[in-house]
């Protein structure tokens, strides 16, 4: 499962975790991909999202530290091999 959060590391910006299904049914912690992604900085990762060939993970990502028409957003994608994610 994908999803946004804050990190612990760096409160109050937000950025895409994976949280993996175990064998029990459960899920397990989330994990930070911000390593994989450019890391943490002073911005928004937001709208994961795995493409229907599940080679690509894609993403919104908004610099600064509001929302609106005019701060800048970016779309970015990276391979999904070695990000250890499901398939």
């Amino acid at each position: 499962m994908l999803m946004t959060g804050d990190p612990q590391d760096d409160p109050g910006w937000r950025d895409v975790f994976v949280s993996r299904h175990l064998p029990d049914g459960g899920w397990g912690p989330p994990e930070s991909l911000a390593a994989h992604l450019g890391g943490n900085g002073d911005h928004f990762d937001r709208f994961p999202s795995i493409s229907p060939d599940g080679r690509l993970l894609t993403w919104v990502r908004t610099f600064g530290s509001s929302f609106g028409p005019d701060v800048p957003t970016e779309y970015w994608w990276v391979s999904t091999d070695g990000l250890g994610l499901p398939t």
